[in-house]
């Protein structure tokens, strides 16, 4: 089911989500929330989301790779000297992209749907979003990450963009317009779906 995206000041995109407690929920239980997360990250075209992002007070997140990883507590074990320092976007701050300095790799634990867990090694634009999401569980935005003008220049983006809510008494603008064309990447390996320009999660 396709949830609705919370708005970017609600207080749960500033809380650390819980220990997911697989003993607490059913299968199906565990399929529900994985198939929201799908399906509301193929509906807003990002390429990662987390849980609170759609107000669910869940430690998981979802990433659009190939395959699709839903990552219930995930932990991030190692993390690259070398980094990266992009144009990075998110589905709670639409309109919004600002530099951010991530790690280029990262080695990260995580346990699938069914509990197992797992351990991977990411690089690049994965290892962006995985660290990204991470941040959400959290409690953290990318807003916390950038420097001084790049945090006021997304602010006055943010600004521009409750007067639009306003305008329109209350409908949310489409997250597809800033969207540009989407390109099949191959990298490290993986065959990703991503977007060109202003890369959302």
């Amino acid at each position: 089911m396709i949830k609705t995206l919370v708005d970017y000041n609600d207080p749960i995109l500033k809380e650390e989500m819980p220990v997911f407690n697989f003993q607490d929920f059913s299968a199906k239980d565990i399929e529900t929330i994985c198939n929201d997360l799908i399906d509301s990250l193929n509906h807003y075209k990002g390429i990662g989301l987390s849980a609170n992002q759609i107000n669910m007070r869940h430690r998981v997140f979802v990433l659009w790779t190939n395959p699709t990883i839903v990552a219930f507590n995930p932990r991030i074990v190692y993390e690259s000297e070398e980094m990266t320092y992009e144009d990075e976007g998110c589905l709670s701050y639409p309109g919004v992209t600002m530099k951010i300095k991530r790690p280029l790799q990262i080695r990260a634990r995580y346990h699938l749907p069914n509990g197992e867990i797992q351990t991977n090694t990411f690089k690049g634009l994965t290892a962006k979003a995985f660290h990204h999401e991470m941040d959400h569980l959290n409690g953290k935005t990318f807003f916390e990450r950038a420097n001084f003008l790049h945090k006021e220049k997304g602010l006055k983006k943010l600004k521009k963009y409750s007067r639009m809510i306003k305008r329109s008494e209350g409908v949310r603008p489409s997250l597809n317009t800033p969207h540009t064309e989407q390109l099949n990447i191959n990298m490290d390996g993986v065959n990703e779906v991503l977007f060109n320009k202003n890369i959302r999660s």
